[in-house]
């Protein structure tokens, strides 16, 4: 390919003594017009296409933050804000903003270096390449549909620039500032104007049937954006009243999909219009009021149909909505919810959780020093939910990739939703994006962000699992979360991740007026890991743990400590465990609480995977004491420490060692189980979840007289 960029800018190099091709006397237009010729453009497209399925031939959709966009303020599409290809040029190299390119596609469209078009304006007498970025990952036939010869594009905030090959190309980054305009838009916007070029055009109805398809075909495959433009093109060609009633109800399915539910709202709205008891238009119309949080009104709107039209009630997808939206009502009102189902959704199935979304007594507010922060409005009790949100957007990679990837594909998301539904910027107004003035980064209503300010918010403000030591991969954008501040030791909340949802409980009574922290890394990480993050998000830690451990970095505390934890591991590692083994174990683990004797509760290091798996070897081996020993340490670091997962699989185990080892009194094993209850409600809310993590422990109590969920005994 690079070979073929360089044969084609030598086209216009000539061949003879004594000419310069950059001398003062040489207007732009001449000294770029091989990369302004149709005649050559086209024949330059013509082999990027033959090269788009070629093997050694990169997709560069991806975007690269670091390039400077401007956002779309709102650019009115008349005649004295346009600009046509000369003025373009007489501003090389410089974005002309607040005004708007109005260009026709001429050429099918190649994905080799983003995704290439070449357009023309309406004088027709010159070409340009235009580039997007971000705009769609499609190629061949697909986006051949998506992006067809004759359709009219106009390019908000311009600038035409010399590319590398040093050629001139018109670049996007955002797609918010490329507007599809229909042939009836056109002619209606700008009367006086026409197209003076010639191109060859297929019949519109013919094309809306193909773009349809296309559509569908990039919904199914999870393209949802694509689906979506597909959708629009085929609305603004086919003038078919069926078919356009279709294409509304398809493209409202896919605004779902991503979480724009105004705009979902106002395609259903048109095809109820057209067709009052159109069934996919009515459980769109519900399902897009849902995810605006209005469930009681979408159950009114669905009932007063079927009032309305009786036969409706036979529609299973309808009738089977009453019950969903009466337990999505519950949801929004009491944040009680079914977590043994919403856990095997997830991690059985792989969905995402029909859920509704809950907000408790709760206020975003200035806090002293930290900038925004979250505050309790009355008392929580230990377990209690917080808040359960929707996440605004979110990446799970089909496999594992570093998280500087999510954040890209996360901010790619973020740019499509906000091109598609502008009000959706709002949500992001107030989070932090990097630095103390910089708090409330829209400063202009409507304004869209840069590629770099999303960036940085994502940053800021994305949440991942992996933090927590997690197995799961997804990270996200969750709004309302992300205005809870930090502490390692000292939080008083804790969060998890069930799908694209986030639940945030209260982890220790929170009394009213408390600000709400969470750990937004395990405590237990190593602390130059903690600190490197506090640094990617710009603030640093003053927590009692942080502040014992910054005095030990680097110490010989800390290179002790070292010493003693590999020592543990080599000795788990090994083969054959026996008494004499574990004896040492243990003394090394007494020392290794010696080390951190100033607040034994902070002995995080505890928390290593190692010592669960030493513990569970060591029950295998009927070695009790030793195991309990181990575990009890483990769990006395949980409690001051908000860490419920390994709170509640260190009290599991405890319970079970105390079930299996026929000498603990039932005095003892009755503590157990209330810790384990206790435990189970700071984690998850109730106790019903025991059902999947410990049914072997159910069946052991059940088979020794107890009852885990007697009444009255869930802490």
């Amino acid at each position: 390919m690079e070979d073929m960029v360089k044969s084609f800018a030598n086209l216009g190099r000539p061949v003879g003594r004594g000419h310069s091709s950059s001398g003062p006397t040489i207007t732009r237009s001449l000294k770029y017009h091989l990369w302004l010729s149709k005649a050559h453009l086209l024949t330059y497209q013509e082999r990027f296409v033959q090269l788009e399925n070629a093997d050694d031939v990169p997709n560069s959709t991806d975007f690269v933050p670091s390039i400077p966009t401007y956002p779309d303020s709102g650019i009115k599409l008349l005649e004295e804000n346009r600009v046509n290809i000369a003025t373009l040029l007489a501003h090389l190299n410089h974005t002309i903003t607040d005004k708007f390119f109005l260009c026709r596609v001429i050429a099918p469209p190649s994905a080799t270096l983003g995704i290439l078009l070449i357009v023309e304006d309406p004088e027709g007498e010159n070409a340009v390449r235009l580039a997007l970025y971000n705009y769609s990952d499609l190629t061949g036939d697909n986006l051949r549909s998506l992006l067809p010869v004759g359709l009219i594009l106009s390019v908000m905030n311009p600038l035409l620039k010399v590319g590398r090959d040093g050629g001139l190309i018109l670049q996007c980054d955002q797609p918010a500032n490329i507007i599809p305009i229909s042939e009836a838009t056109f002619a209606t916007t700008f009367p006086t104007l026409s197209w003076n070029g010639v191109i060859n055009s297929a019949d519109n109805e013919v094309k809306a049937i193909a773009a349809k398809n296309s559509g569908n075909k990039a919904f199914i495959e999870q393209k949802y954006f694509d689906a979506i433009l597909f959708y629009t093109n085929a609305l603004d060609l086919s003038q078919d009243v069926i078919l356009k009633i279709d294409l509304l109800s398809n493209r409202a399915a896919t605004y779902i999909k991503i979480g724009c539910y105004r705009v979902a709202l106002i395609d259903t709205a048109a095809v109820l219009e057209q067709d009052s008891s159109h069934m996919k238009g009515i459980y769109r119309h519900v399902r897009a009021l849902w995810g605006l949080c209005k469930y009681e009104k979408g159950l009114t709107f669905l009932i007063n149909k079927f009032k309305t039209f009786p036969h409706l009630r036979k529609e299973t997808a309808l009738s089977d909505l009453v019950n969903l939206g009466e337990q999505l009502h519950i949801h929004s009102k009491t944040g009680i919810y079914d977590m043994v189902n919403i856990i095997k959704t997830c991690e059985d199935d792989h969905k995402n959780p029909d859920i509704g979304e809950f907000f408790g007594y709760l206020q975003i507010t200035e806090i002293s020093g930290k900038g925004f922060g979250t505050v309790a409005k009355k008392s929580f009790k230990a377990g209690e939910l917080l808040m359960c949100c929707k996440a605004f957007a979110y990446h799970k990679p089909d496999q594992d990739t570093d998280a500087t990837d999510a954040k890209l594909e996360i901010t790619k998301k973020i740019m499509q939703k906000i091109a598609l539904e502008n009000e959706l910027s709002q949500e992001f107004r107030d989070l932090f994006s990097g630095a103390e003035e910089d708090l409330r980064p829209f400063q202009k209503e409507g304004d869209l962000q840069t590629v770099q300010e999303i960036y940085r918010i994502v940053t800021f403000n994305s949440f991942s699992p992996r933090n927590l030591g997690t197995t799961a991969d997804i990270s996200g954008i969750w709004t309302l979360p992300a205005f809870i501040n930090h502490s390692c030791s000292e939080a008083n909340a804790s969060w998890y991740i069930y799908g694209d949802f986030m639940f945030v409980r209260a982890a220790r009574p929170i009394s009213e007026g408390d600000e709400v922290l969470i750990a937004y890394i395990n405590p237990d990480n190593d602390f130059p890991e903690r600190t490197a993050l506090f640094r990617e998000y710009e603030f640093t830690c003053t927590c009692l743990l942080c502040e014992l451990q910054g005095k030990e970095d680097g110490s010989l505390i800390t290179e002790r400590r070292k010493q003693v934890l590999e020592s543990i591991r080599r000795s788990v590692q090994g083969n054959y465990l026996n008494p004499k083994m574990a004896k040492k174990i243990i003394r090394n683990i007494v020392e290794l609480d010696s080390l951190q004797k100033v607040n034994p509760k902070l002995d995080v290091f505890l928390m290593d995977p190692v010592f669960m798996g030493l513990s569970t070897r060591l029950v295998a081996l009927e070695m009790y004491r030793e195991a309990l020993t181990i575990l009890e340490k483990v769990h006395f670091v949980t409690e001051e420490t908000v860490m419920p997962l390994p709170a509640v699989f260190s009290s599991m185990t405890i319970l079970w060692v105390h079930l299996t080892n026929g000498a603990s009194s039932a005095s003892f094993i009755k503590k157990w189980i209330e810790i384990v209850k206790h435990d189970f409600i700071v984690a998850f809310g109730c106790l019903e979840p025991a059902r999947i993590f410990g049914p072997h422990i159910l069946d052991k109590m059940t088979l020794m007289g107890y009852n885990f969920f007697e009444s009255g005994n869930s802490g």
